[in-house]
């Protein structure tokens, strides 16, 4: 049912294209349009992953105002990784 709406659609599209551009007026008129339909499914193509790498902007001087222990391990784990990151760059 919905492959015949927009068939429908694209007949009643052209139409008014007739109507409404001047370059279109002479077009003749459409009355039937025929489409193929696959019962096959696309095969699945391999995902291509790409890697980005991006430069690191920050030096890692950011002062750490937590008191929750946890939250302090987060944050200095994140300075070190920052810091290891501006050294292989």
């Amino acid at each position: 049912m919905e492959f015949h709406y927009k068939v429908n659609l694209i007949k009643s599209l052209l139409k008014e294209l007739k109507t409404t551009h001047l370059d279109c007026k002479d077009m003749q008129d459409i009355r039937q349009i025929k489409a193929f339909v696959s019962n096959k499914t696309i095969q699945n193509r391999p995902k291509q992953t790409k890697k980005y790498s991006y430069k690191e902007l920050s030096n890692a001087n950011f002062k750490i105002l937590t008191n929750n222990k946890k939250l302090k391990n987060l944050f200095l784990e994140i300075q070190k990784v920052i810091k290891d990151a501006k050294t292989t760059n």
